[in-house]
């Protein structure tokens, strides 16, 4: 195997394709909703605040949320969140629910219609004049550094150009990718107001503002307020 071809080979680990993984997670979504679908549980913080797709970062005073994922549940207590959903399906919660909600990477392993869904879910669940803040990896961000003008030295970690754009559109699960044009659309198109892009630890409602450091360099930050 030349240097390349090991190269390429180690930049990819996370591509899967099995339909034996696709479906497990089907059935563990179906087995979710049908058995361990419930009401959000109390929050800490009051009004209540939601991180939807939290993964093993939990928010102290939230409501951290993520799937059923009933196979990596079992094997890390990590990874265990306060509240189980399935974003592509209806979310057994109140209307007007939330104060604010942020979720970062997990719209991008949504495809763009359970995207739709899900965000329009969050619209229903949040409560007048709340926001919405949304943080996925930003495709324009890996254009350019394909294009040869790089908006960060961490892209430079994927040497090749084709290998940064196959890593954000393959790699880990993906299943959608945005930019700030499509992602404000989609939010209008909802029904949210006072949409627009934001920078790192920039945001219209402080208490939201929980980016991770780490994945600021590939990141698309965007906000909308429910309307009052």
């Amino acid at each position: 195997m030349s240097v390349l071809q090991q190269q390429l080979k180690l930049s990819q680990p996370y591509i899967d394709y099995s339909p034996a993984k696709h479906l497990l997670w089907r059935i563990e979504s179906l087995v979710g909703h049908t058995l361990y679908r419930r009401p959000p549980p109390k929050a800490g913080a009051h009004p209540p605040l939601l991180h939807l797709g939290c993964g093993g970062e939990k928010f102290d005073g939230w409501v951290n949320a993520d799937f059923y994922n009933f196979h990596d549940l079992l094997r890390n207590r990590r990874f265990v969140p306060d509240w189980m959903l399935d974003l592509t399906r209806p979310i057994r919660c109140p209307d007007g629910y939330w104060d604010g909600v942020f979720t970062e990477h997990t719209l991008e392993h949504l495809t763009y219609d359970e995207c739709f869904f899900a965000l329009a879910e969050v619209h229903r669940m949040l409560r007048d004049g709340a926001w919405v803040r949304v943080v996925v990896p930003d495709i324009a961000k890996y254009v350019a550094y394909y294009l040869g003008d790089p908006p960060d030295e961490r892209f430079k970690r994927l040497p090749k150009g084709p290998e940064a754009i196959s890593n954000v559109t393959q790699c880990w699960g993906h299943k959608s990718v945005w930019d700030g044009q499509l992602l404000c659309s989609v939010l209008r198109e909802i029904g949210y107001s006072n949409v627009r892009e934001v920078a790192f630890n920039e945001g219209s409602d402080g208490r939201l503002v929980k980016d991770s450091a780490e994945r600021a360099w590939e990141s698309l930050y965007v906000e909308g307020q429910r309307p009052t």
